[in-house]
């Protein structure tokens, strides 16, 4: 009798644990088709918005340029030890008010001129700015 009940007791808790693990990992999933998704309307906004101006291909002659290729404007904002949010911080605080001081690329004022304000929704901006921090931008992975 006691051995039926030790029995019971491990298959009751081996159905539990089962049952979480699964819930986890729908939860995985779940999040990262929502990660998908978030990444997929960044770089639609991102190609639809920045690249206009920051184009990633380096084939374009600098004359033709209006503004740094993005990937150099990532390597300015991500500084070392700088983390996910102070990086999100400094870019959406610059795309909502683009200012000199808040600038981290002096020199692309200089050859450009200031960026102006996308009238982009503060989501568009944050998603934009996590796009970048989390994706190397680099012209080897565009052309």
């Amino acid at each position: 009798m006691r051995k039926n009940l030790v029995i019971s007791i491990i298959s009751i808790v081996t159905i539990l644990l089962t049952i979480i693990a699964c819930d986890d990992s729908d939860a995985s999933q779940e999040t990262r088709d929502s990660k998908k998704n978030e990444n997929r309307k960044a770089l639609r906004i991102i190609s639809t918005s920045c690249f206009t101006c920051h184009s990633p291909e380096r084939e374009i002659d600098f004359k033709a340029r209006t503004g740094p290729p993005i990937y150099k404007i990532r390597q300015h904002y991500m500084r070392e030890g700088i983390t996910k949010e102070e990086f999100i911080a400094d870019v959406t605080s610059f795309l909502k008010e683009p200012t000199e001081e808040k600038a981290k690329m002096k020199g692309a004022i200089r050859n450009f001129g200031l960026m102006h304000r996308m009238p982009l929704p503060d989501d568009d901006i944050r998603l934009i700015a996590e796009y970048l921090y989390e994706n190397d931008m680099t012209a080897e992975q565009w052309g």
